[in-house]
């Protein structure tokens, strides 16, 4: 009983200091720091909390808030470049494909050599020789004006431009009607690396066959199937006019121009080239 009494008196003394406690002034909190707690205990005594400040600019975590776990993310492979040994250099790009030779091309579509519809024939890449022969932009000539070679004429663009003039200019006009006119022109061909008289001697001069400049007429075939020759006509009654006629009006037209009073080596045939002279030669 006495136990009890003297709880319960104490009880009653502490009851004035605790109203007494709870009108004392509080300091303000400061910011970021929770209020102090005051708690009874189980004696009567009073029990002042202080909970613990918490840094100035850290928020305050939920209870109820939630970490989501940390996911693991993969990234994908990123291709490196193939590994080179060291000191090997990269391998040089491909080399480009030689470009093709010149090549004459025919003036608006004719189809025709050098720019000139009544030319045909083929186009050759440049001739290369010995001793200064060959031939730049050398052509095949298989007709002429219409009037078919004998065989196919090799020389250079510049000899074959002139050679149809003189067909279609001289040539045909001259035998007009004759036999039926003109069908075929029989030449042994163009370009030869040889000297001017024939030999391949080094001593000699180099002739224009071997430029590619040069065309060497021997006779005419005329549509009525007969035929002329250089040799046998020259001094013939029925072909002799006709021929010199062809010979004279080659002179200007080409630089050179010979025939069978020329020399012995010249007696079977018609000698033209485009050789450069300050005036036409012509015997």
């Amino acid at each position: 009983m006495r136990s009890a009494r003297a709880i319960a008196l104490g009880l009653l003394c502490l009851l004035p200091l605790a109203a007494a406690a709870q009108d004392v002034p509080r300091p303000p909190a400061r910011a970021g720091s929770a209020a102090p707690a005051v708690q009874a205990n189980p004696d009567g005594s009073l029990r002042i909390t202080t909970p613990r400040a918490r840094p100035a600019g850290v928020p305050a975590v939920p209870q109820a808030a939630q970490v989501a776990p940390m996911q693991r993310v993969t990234a994908a492979p990123v291709p490196l470049p193939s590994a080179r040994p060291a000191g090997r250099r990269p391998a040089p790009p491909p080399a480009a494909a030689p470009a093709a030779a010149p090549r004459i091309a025919s003036a608006g579509g004719s189809g025709g050599l050098c720019g000139v519809a009544a030319l045909q024939g083929d186009v050759l890449r440049d001739i290369s020789g010995a001793g200064g022969c060959g031939v730049q932009n050398a052509v095949q000539v298989r007709s002429v004006s219409g009037v078919s070679l004998s065989s196919p004429l090799v020389v250079n663009c510049d000899t074959a431009v002139t050679f149809n003039r003189w067909v279609s200019e001289v040539a045909i006009p001259t035998i007009g009607n004759t036999g039926g006119g003109l069908a075929q022109i029989q030449t042994p061909g163009g370009y030869a690396c040889r000297g001017v008289v024939g030999s391949r001697n080094s001593g000699n001069r180099l002739s224009e066959h071997g430029r590619g400049k040069a065309v060497d007429v021997v006779a005419f075939r005329l549509r009525d199937g007969s035929s002329f020759s250089v040799l046998n006509g020259w001094r013939s009654a029925a072909w002799g006019n006709i021929l010199r006629q062809l010979h004279r009006s080659a002179c200007g037209m080409f630089g050179t121009v010979l025939g069978p009073e020329a020399n012995a080596a010249h007696r079977d045939h018609l000698h033209f080239d485009t050789a450069s002279r300050r005036s036409a030669y012509c015997r």
